[in-house]
């Protein structure tokens, strides 16, 4: 067993028994403001990571001691495969679904190949989202209150559902259930999908 952590740096695996460090793969854009702030996501012994302000993704194979990359984007923006802010991307069926961009005018949704950063499909939504994994679906939310369920598809974008919480009254009468932006990640317990914006939460049941 093996503990990872995607510090300011880069990717640091360390013994959880001893905390001696494993291994560890620089993986920082230059920029003072950067952050490293997504998850990285492992399948068996591989691992992605990936940032929004300049180099963006790349997928490593870990072996005792070593990092090696199997692949990683290129230094042009406009074509490296993901680009994950603070939204970790999620893995099903050998396919990464996220949310890509800095900022709401050039952030998109996208279903990239884990294999090879192959990007199957993009979205241009223009707002920032958060997803998470429900069984084999997908809740994309969005820091303006747009709310989607998303089958998971490599061919195409696939919305089973969508709700606009800043169309909703909340219990003054007042229009927006939640406030923006909504950057927290949304849990899920109990049937209950719950959000948090900008000044207050929101519990909402879903009938998956």
């Amino acid at each position: 067993d093996w503990c990872l952590a995607f510090v300011r740096e880069g990717l640091l695996i360390f013994d959880p028994e001893n905390g001696k460090q494993e291994a560890f793969y620089r993986w920082r854009a230059a920029i003072n403001e950067s952050v490293n702030a997504a998850w990285p996501v492992v399948r068996g012994n591989e691992i992605f990571i990936s940032e929004t302000y300049e180099i963006g993704s790349t997928l490593l194979r870990f072996e005792p001691g070593k990092l090696t990359p199997i692949w990683t984007d290129s230094d042009n923006r406009r074509d490296q495969s993901m680009r994950a802010h603070w939204s970790t991307p999620i893995l099903i069926d050998g396919v990464l679904y996220g949310c890509s961009g800095r900022n709401e005018p050039d952030a998109d949704i996208r279903a990239v190949n884990w294999s090879d950063g192959k990007v199957f499909w993009v979205h241009r939504t223009h707002a920032r989202a958060n997803v998470i994994a429900i069984g084999k679906q997908l809740i994309f939310a969005d820091e303006f209150g747009v709310v989607q369920l998303i089958e998971p598809n490599s061919e195409k974008l696939t919305v089973r559902a969508e709700i606009n919480l800043l169309e909703m009254a909340n219990g003054s009468g007042k229009r927006g259930l939640i406030g923006t932006p909504s950057w927290a990640p949304p849990a899920f317990a109990d049937g209950l999908l719950i959000l948090r914006g900008d000044n207050r939460m929101v519990a909402l049941q879903l009938g998956l």
